[in-house]
């Protein structure tokens, strides 16, 4: 075979000549680019119906969260992962509950909570450098979690909290 090393990672087409025995060809090999997009993620999250109580709850998802990513790009880069609210958790007739949904960790001893709110904050973060499938679990104490901090005064009883997450990959280091 000749031109395979002309054969690199970046989009393209690219000829290469192929000989067997008396038989020679030539053919086009195309290499596509990759991407970086979503596998799955959690289409909707739910915290249950909890008694309102006199002091503050971190409360976590009925029901396990988490997001996977698939990364088919030739050359395996950083990226990370944001969220953002589209408005804060309100009920129908818009009662808010602001500064409520974290992704709470734990880092050298100390609890970090990351809100979640009209701002997209980096939630995670690959530095492998590889393509693949990655999974990111936002139910482990140890790691990050999806939680919600309802403080004394501000949940209505008998009502329906909602918002909408918005997931966002950037391909940044």
């Amino acid at each position: 075979m000749a031109g395979v090393e002309t054969i690199t990672p970046t989009p393209g087409k690219y000829q290469v000549k192929v000989t067997l025995g008396e038989l020679e060809r030539e053919i086009t090999v195309t290499v596509l680019a990759g991407t970086l997009q979503f596998k799955s993620a959690t289409p909707e999250i739910s915290f249950g119906t909890v008694a309102i109580s006199s002091r503050e709850q971190f409360l976590k998802p009925q029901d396990d969260v988490k997001l996977t990513v698939e990364d088919t790009r030739s050359e395996g880069t950083n990226w990370k992962l944001t969220a953002q609210l589209d408005a804060p958790l309100a009920t129908a007739d818009g009662e808010e509950l602001i500064n409520s949904l974290f992704v709470r960790s734990q880092e050298d001893g100390n609890t970090i909570l990351i809100p979640l709110n009209s701002v997209a904050n980096e939630i995670f973060s690959n530095t492998s450098s590889s393509d693949g499938v990655t999974e990111i679990d936002l139910n482990t104490a140890d790691a990050s979690e999806l939680v919600l901090n309802v403080r004394p005064g501000t949940a209505r009883a008998n009502k329906e909290y909602s918002t909408t997450i918005h997931w966002t990959l950037e391909d940044t280091p």
